[in-house]
């Protein structure tokens, strides 16, 4: 028995929108139910989900505002099935997903990733092209059998209730209010340190909208900072992950570390620059030249975010530990 849990806060199209993907699986009647966490949402999804009429076992749970963290718990603690399906409300699956997801499953695997690609649907932009180099990416890593807790989403995840019941389920402190992201690394590490085997499917395959408005985005890599800064001090181990080895092919990342972390008032230089860059953005502006500025100003807010998180000292250590090795290594290269 499959359950699938939808968390969702304030976007009743796109979860409507997703339950009638699922209404279309392909796999036989009464092999999966639904579990949507209403998560402080006051658009009345609620009355929108329990006033229709699904082809599916569905339950609506409402809640005051925890974050997708905490509403994902919530969905797993009332799930009926042994195998749990997570989707994000801005998933569109196709008609074979669960019946591919829970083949899967069955053959021996205890967390399932599938690829989740950018829809056609979402206009062609900076943003959209970026978040699809991205999942090329992701393909070819994990394609190669480089897993590591980075690969690891819960956008659209299968995994056996066992496993994520023993791992503590998701950090809901990553998501609390206003916070965003992280959670699905946080919890990655955990089950891969845990020894579950984490299978990725090509062939299982979904859709998502994308982030396309620029302010957003650079709010998201905030985010995305103070997230790494934290787990890096609740897991000591992850540091080198999340500034180090994570950086090493990021090199305008890695530069404006530096930069950042030296002067944090050097932050405040790249105003102008970020104003221009939303507005260029919005105008569908693109190119190699507009994608480094946008690098250069999304990294700036990340290193916020990380020094906003108290990380400033961590990541300081780490990065000059990096730069250390790499000088040493070249040292050694000329000598030999």
């Amino acid at each position: 028995m499959l359950t699938v849990i939808i968390p969702t806060h304030e976007r009743r199209d796109l979860v409507l929108r997703l339950l009638e993907a699922l209404g279309r699986q392909r796999i036989e009647a009464g092999a999966f139910d639904v579990v949507v966490v209403v998560d402080g949402a006051t658009d009345d999804t609620a009355e929108a989900l329990r006033s229709a009429h699904w082809p599916f076992a569905l339950r609506v749970i409402e809640q005051p505002r925890g974050g997708p963290g905490a509403a994902r718990n919530r969905g797993a603690a009332d799930a009926s099935g042994e195998l749990l399906v997570f989707l994000d409300d801005d998933i569109v699956p196709g008609a074979e997903f669960l019946e591919r997801m829970r083949a899967a499953l069955e053959d021996g695997a205890d967390l399932v990733l599938p690829v989740t690609r950018v829809a056609d649907w979402v206009p062609d932009g900076l943003l959209a092209r970026e978040q699809r180099s991205w999942v090329e990416h992701g393909i070819r890593t994990a394609a190669a059998g480089a897993l590591t807790m980075h690969d690891v989403h819960f956008a659209a995840t299968g995994v056996r209730r066992r496993c994520f019941r023993e791992a503590g389920g998701f950090d809901a402190s990553l998501t609390a209010g206003d916070l965003w992201g992280k959670e699905d690394a946080e919890l990655g590490f955990r089950l891969l340190r845990s020894g579950c085997r984490v299978v990725f499917r090509a062939d299982i395959v979904v859709e998502m909208d994308c982030v396309t408005d620029p302010r957003i985005a650079l709010r998201r890599a905030r985010a995305l900072g103070r997230g790494d800064a934290w787990l890096a001090r609740k897991h000591p181990e992850m540091a080198s992950q999340l500034f180090r080895a994570a950086l090493r092919e990021a090199r305008i990342q890695r530069a404006m570390g530096h930069v950042v972390l030296a002067a944090p008032w050097s932050l405040a230089l790249l105003w102008p620059l970020r104003r221009m860059l939303i507005a260029a953005v919005r105008r569908a502006w693109a190119g190699a030249l507009m994608y480094r500025f946008w690098l250069v100003v999304w990294s700036a807010e990340w290193w916020r975010g990380v020094i906003d998180a108290g990380g400033r000292a961590l990541a300081r250590r780490e990065l000059l530990g990096q730069a250390q090795r790499a000088s040493t290594a070249r040292m050694r290269a000329s000598h030999s």
